[in-house]
């Protein structure tokens, strides 16, 4: 048998005949000299017998829950005799010791409180729907929604609509209308000299007028100034000065019209002009019997209440 020897200056693994033993050889490839190890007499190396060693016992399993008392000798009447009922695991005056099963009743608490919390919600979100309603109800009645009681339109009166403003109207005749820039910083609008009330366009962007039934037993007349932007708070307040401190007017209150609070007016002759606002528009309204002063209520209200605003 052949011995294996590792040489001392390369990794190569040498094999080496048993007749060689002792002997220095040489590595063909990095030449190095090594002795081969000799051989140990088969007697020289002491044999010792080895020990069978038996496999440890398992341990016994022991009952947690059995009693001392319960372990005896069994005999051969164990078999006619009943089992002996297992001890229950807590006792009966351990009532404290035991785990409460607090589970179901922490989830009814819990679906009770999401019960109350649910109609409390709902409540809430009821009394906030009734809210907006209302409101609602009240913008569209300002606004002329078709599901708000409303004058009919009198017979034989023309629409006109305004689509650059989002307004339209009815008038009884056809109205002639015109579009001006402003000129200056003030623009007066009014029925006559004396009703003419004064309104700042210096930031206003157009001012259409419409004049209807002049001459007739009905005159309307529109004016409607568009601004670049959001109507100035101070033209808001100007208009309510000059409506509210003229003598010839004989009458001053607040309507609901175009979707906000309008100021309408009548003045000695009979004429009613309001005064609405949008967020860019100011609108100057009035109807009048020409010289017969006031027109019949159905014809005012079906002027006024059939303004409407389309957007």
């Amino acid at each position: 048998m052949p011995i294996v020897v590792a040489c001392p200056g390369c990794p190569t693994k040498l094999s080496v005949p048993e007749a060689a033993a002792g002997r220095p050889i040489r590595c063909p490839k990095c030449g190095a000299v090594a002795t081969a190890p000799a051989l140990i007499p088969a007697e020289e190396v002491p044999v010792v017998d080895a020990a069978v060693v038996s496999p440890a016992p398992k341990p016994k399993r022991v009952l947690a829950d059995a009693d001392e008392s319960d372990v005896r000798p069994r005999d051969d009447g164990d078999e006619e005799r009943p089992r002996k009922k297992t001890r229950p695991r807590y006792a009966a005056d351990d009532e404290h010791d035991r785990p409460r099963r607090t589970r179901r009743k922490s989830g009814g608490g819990a679906a009770v409180a999401a019960t109350i919390g649910g109609l409390v919600l709902v409540a809430v979100i009821g009394a906030g729907a009734y809210l907006l309603a209302g409101k609602k109800a009240g913008e569209a009645d300002a606004a002329g929604s078709p599901f708000v009681k409303k004058a009919p339109v009198p017979a034989g009166w023309h629409l006109h609509t305004f689509p650059e403003d989002g307004l339209r109207a009815y008038f009884p005749a056809k109205p002639a209308v015109a579009t001006q820039r402003p000129g200056g910083k003030a623009y007066g609008v009014g029925w006559s000299v004396s009703d003419i009330v004064l309104v700042d366009v210096r930031d206003a962007e157009i001012i259409t007028t419409c004049y209807s039934g002049l001459g007739s037993g009905v005159e309307t007349h529109v004016a409607v100034i568009r601004y670049r932007g959001r109507v100035p708070v101070g033209v808001r307040g100007e208009i309510r000065t000059q409506l509210t401190v003229e003598p010839n007017r004989t009458s001053t209150r607040t309507v609901k019209w175009l979707g906000n609070d309008a100021l309408e007016q009548t003045n000695l002759l009979g004429s009613v002009q309001r005064v609405g606002y949008t967020d860019r528009l100011v609108v100057f309204a009035s109807v009048s019997g020409g010289g017969s002063g006031r027109v019949r209520p159905e014809e005012e209200a079906g002027f006024f209440d059939n303004f409407e605003l389309t957007r």
